[in-house]
């Protein structure tokens, strides 16, 4: 499923990890994801 790149999994735990570590420092609970990119759902958390 995966392509044969070795690293590609371990390139999106460590990207996903670090979406997990921003949350956690800005206190956000819950993250609606957007067509946009990550960064948007995040500040549209911050706004509210």
């Amino acid at each position: 499923m995966y392509p044969a790149e070795p690293y590609y999994m371990w390139a999106a735990d460590k990207a996903l990890m670090n979406v997990f570590q921003i949350c956690d420092y800005l206190k956000i609970k819950k993250i609606v994801p957007t067509n946009n990119n990550i960064s948007t759902a995040i500040l549209y958390d911050l706004s509210l």
